[in-house]
């Protein structure tokens, strides 16, 4: 007869996260992230992620010359206010670091899927930031004073989760090492 230790639960996990690797014919090879709430029984969200490597003049981490980094390529949640959307970033880090990203996490934040509720304020307000300076400046006005993000300033805008300032400065001066030798390559051949 066999027999199967089948250990015993405390508690049911609040979130319960599925993921797989697909292939997407818009994104290539993505990790999909499918999330449902034990609390409801019911479906909360869904998030893909691509690891990228980024070449010079990266938007996203522009101290860094090459690197790789995970790409949110989507992420959707059924409820605002529910931590979910949370939830799936911690995830996106997590994920970061399996991949071989050094936690680097970063995204385009559009209005496209959410026209009256753009995500620009919330990923702001989970820490990305951006290069351009003026609408971060306009995105912290925003959450200063409760204010909609106005329609005009919720276009495309590439947004990346910054680093420690100890990994930058390690990862920057060795990629710029790696520049160096790659342009010196070029020159040579």
């Amino acid at each position: 007869m066999l027999s199967l230790y089948i250990p015993k639960i405390k508690k049911i996990p609040d979130l319960l996260i599925y993921s797989r690797k697909v292939q997407s014919p818009r994104f290539g090879e993505i990790t999909h992230f499918t999330m449902a709430d034990t609390r409801t029984s019911e479906f909360a969200g869904t998030m893909y992620t691509k690891k990228v490597t980024e070449d010079l003049f990266s938007q996203y981490y522009p101290t860094l010359s090459c690197y790789d980094s995970l790409k949110i390529e989507y992420l959707r949640t059924e409820e605002s206010g529910l931590g979910y959307g949370r939830a799936f970033i911690n995830l996106a880090k997590i994920q970061s670091r399996k991949e071989g990203c050094n936690g680097r996490v970063h995204l385009d934040a559009s209005r496209v899927y959410t026209p009256r509720r753009p995500p620009h304020i919330f990923y702001r307000k989970c820490g990305f930031t951006s290069i351009y300076q003026d609408r971060i400046k306009y995105i912290d006005e925003c959450i200063r004073k409760h204010k909609q993000l106005h329609w005009s300033m919720a276009d495309n805008l590439p947004m990346y989760l910054p680093l420690k300032k100890e990994n930058t400065c390690k990862v920057s001066f060795y990629s710029k090492i790696l520049s160096y030798i790659n342009k010196l390559k070029k020159l040579s051949q």
